[in-house]
């Protein structure tokens, strides 16, 4: 295992952030970059040549299509009811695609800690602490 590992390339280490951000699926056909988006905010490198993008549909983004020479380097776009907003700058496209219905974190009510999660910790911490007591008690016999 320790072998396959080792065998990987250099790794790229990324925020969360850009990590969402490089989840999608893509493919190039004709000067044409098909994107299957699996997050609502991506950055896409294109490489030389790419004309087209062509999103294909996801529960985050409609099905479009955006002709890279005609189209503006900054634009937002209604397309399906889905407002999309695309920026292409230094050979990379950034897309947006808010969600229809946002929640304010701060407006959804909180649920009262009950008793049964803070027992449930309470009595997980002990066990784990007991048995590494009782692992290391027997070891030194």
């Amino acid at each position: 295992l320790a072998k396959m590992v080792n065998e990987i390339s250099t790794p790229r280490w990324m925020t969360i952030k850009d990590i969402s951000q490089t989840n999608y699926l893509c493919s190039v056909e004709n000067e044409v970059l098909c994107v299957t988006p699996y997050t609502r905010r991506l950055k896409i490198p294109l490489s030389p040549g790419i004309k087209t993008v062509q999103l294909l549909a996801s529960p985050f983004f409609p099905e479009a299509t955006i002709h890279l020479k005609e189209a503006p380097a900054k634009e937002t776009r209604l397309i399906a009811g889905v407002q999309v907003e695309y920026a292409v700058s230094n050979d990379i496209i950034e897309l947006y695609a808010p969600p229809k219905n946002p929640v304010d974190y701060e407006g959804v009510a909180r649920h009262p800690l009950g008793l049964w999660p803070v027992t449930r910790r309470l009595l997980a911490e002990g066990r784990d602490r007991v048995r590494a007591m009782l692992l290391f008690a027997t070891a030194a016999r």
